[in-house]
């Protein structure tokens, strides 16, 4: 009731450090660049460097010395380092310049023979201003190609062959020059990070590849930036309101499967691997309404005998399915929207089996991982009662600021998806920050330690304030979507939301949320950096949950010279019916 704190997008997060220099900005953690800024406006969300094993995790690296200083008139940072194992050896270096010049180089050397799926840059664009702009693509052989960032989330490469990208924001003109090898565009929004990606290896050479002992390369990339008006427009919130209604508060279930228990009078999405002899069975299931997301054999006579069982046993159980998904087994791995695609039991057919095992429960489609499986498959999900999607924050990268941007992609993903499923409701497995399930290796990373340690399971801010002011965030990205149901955490396990018999932080919001399930929900704008879920409650007054989601306590007004609420960083409050 006293206000709230926000972060603007160039403070620093935990573990960085800004340098500044003639206009420039610049974020480092651990001696990568976590975000570029020029006259205040953002250049690039990230440059890094990462080098990636055959099942795509990203190897930690070990700085081995850095420095920072001026050199002629420029700002230069330069960095040596250590990586796969210690098996290989790089130097990075940025050098920020006057008239929006600068340039960033990386050299690589093997010390041992290795396996890679790539070693090299990756540049990370931002989202908001980009997501349409128009784009001038140079390619290698000196031609070039006009084409836009695109708007709706790309299933496959957006740009291909890339030596240099022209772009402009409201406040810049951009080039960037790629060289060292031939580099292509990612629509990373695919798995919710809050950006595009132009790396280099194409994704259409062979993967993984050997790499010699002794074997060298070299990168750069060449940025040049021409400042422009600023932009116009209205002016940023700095405050929060209500500005309108914005339909309905949605479901938040427990997503559960065995060995992560069952909670009595909750909801509950029940994640099952029906395959073999069906697996075990969720602890203290009781009788009551459940969803079901279950996977299935890839055969068509298999995966029916499959469901017909589990309706019995449902039925045995007093457990009432009302809406199901069946998967079949294949589409748990990640494929090139190209194919090759399995030739098996596809989705639309484990629909029409969904609807002979369960005559008159809602049957629904799409997958049990990322968006970006749900993006590809040319498979029709036209015949569904409900899509669904699931999204993890730590595919690519797992530092705090990486983290907390992707609820700005999530709000893009959802509505990408409505444009593609027109008419269905959306219900949705996890929004979280860890991994359920890895499609495109082995298995998710183990993480004994609860580092931040991207491609893992168990994440450690999923128990503490970090992971409920992101839980806020994350529903606060449905608004204005057809968002139906989502799942924050679950009864027990790594997702849990009570641990050692009392809540954790997600664990009072989703409860919160839970009791505001179908309110009238309510439309907001505020400020960068905080997140806000606003409902009317019985008595028809405002309410809901607000998060400030950076580390820096600010304060924020909730109506100008008359209400103000004070809060730390990557805290939750409650906003009650006796604030105005």
């Amino acid at each position: 009731r006293d206000g709230l704190t926000a972060l603007s997008p160039s403070d620093p997060m935990d573990g960085q450090r800004a340098v500044s220099h003639a206009g420039w900005r610049a974020l480092l953690q651990d001696g990568l660049l976590a975000g570029l800024w020029l006259d205040g406006a953002e250049v690039l969300r990230g440059l890094a460097h990462p080098a990636r094993d055959p099942d795509w995790a990203t190897w930690p690296e070990e700085t081995l010395s850095e420095t920072v200083e001026e050199e002629v008139g420029a700002l230069c940072v330069r960095r040596r380092f250590l990586t796969a194992g210690g098996g290989l050896e790089g130097r990075f270096s940025l050098r920020l310049a006057p008239d929006g010049e600068a340039r960033a180089e990386l050299a690589m050397r093997a010390l041992a023979d290795l396996r890679l799926n790539r070693a090299g840059f990756m540049a990370l664009h931002p989202i908001r201003d980009e997501a349409g702009a128009d784009l001038r693509v140079e390619h290698p052989d000196g031609t070039a190609t006009l084409t836009a960032f695109p708007t709706r989330i790309s299933p496959a490469q957006p740009v291909r062959n890339v030596a240099a990208l022209a772009y402009e924001t409201p406040s810049l003109a951009l080039r960037l020059a790629f060289k060292g090898d031939v580099f292509e565009m990612e629509d990373q929004r695919n798995w919710s990070d809050a950006s595009f990606k132009t790396y280099c290896r194409p994704l259409a050479r062979p993967r993984p590849y050997d790499v010699r002992q002794g074997t060298e390369w070299r990168q750069a990339v060449g940025i040049s930036a021409r400042r422009g008006s600023p932009a116009r427009g209205a002016e940023p919130a700095a405050e929060l309101a209500a500005i309108g209604e914005a339909g309905l508060m949605p479901r938040v279930a427990l997503a559960t499967e065995p060995g992560w228990g069952w909670r009595s009078g909750a909801r509950h999405a029940l994640w099952l691997d029906l395959r073999g002899t069906g697996g075990e069975w969720p602890r203290g299931v009781g009788p009551g309404a459940v969803e079901i997301e279950a996977v299935v054999g890839d055969e068509a006579a298999e995966a029916e005998a499959q469901l017909r069982a589990l309706a019995r046993r449902l039925d045995e159980a007093g457990l009432a399915a009302t809406h199901v998904t069946a998967l079949p087994a294949a589409y748990l791995r990640s494929h090139q929207p190209e194919g090759p695609w399995p030739a098996g039991l596809s989705p639309a057919i484990a629909v029409e089996l969904t609807r002979r095992a369960f005559p008159g429960t809602a049957a629904g489609g799409g997958v049990l991982t990322n968006f970006a499986e749900l993006n590809r498959p040319p498979d029709s999900l036209a015949q569904t009662d409900f899509v669904t999607y699931a999204t993890t924050a730590i595919v690519h990268a797992a530092d705090d600021g990486s983290v907390m941007q992707t609820p700005e992609a999530l709000a893009q993903i959802h509505r990408s998806a409505a444009e593609s499923h027109p008419g269905r409701p959306l219900r949705l497995g996890f929004l979280v920050i860890g991994m359920r399930s890895n499609p495109y290796g082995a298995a998710t990373v183990p993480n004994p330690g609860r580092s931040r340690l991207a491609m893992a399971m168990d994440d450690p801010r999923h128990d503490g304030d970090f992971g409920a002011a992101f839980a806020v965030a994350a529903v606060a990205a449905t608004e204005g979507t057809p968002v139906e149901r989502l799942c924050l955490g679950a009864p027990d396990g790594p997702f849990a939301l009570r641990r050692d018999g009392a809540d954790t932080p997600l664990g009072a919001v989703w409860r919160r949320l839970a009791q505001a399930e179908g309110r009238p929900r309510l439309k907001t704008r505020h400020p960068d950096g905080v997140a806000a879920v606003l409902w009317r409650d019985p008595q028809g007054e405002a309410t809901g949950l607000i998060a400030n989601l950076g580390p820096a306590p600010r304060v924020l007004p909730l109506v100008p010279g008359r209400a103000r609420l004070d809060l730390p960083g990557h805290a939750v409050r409650l906003l009650d019916g006796s604030a105005p």
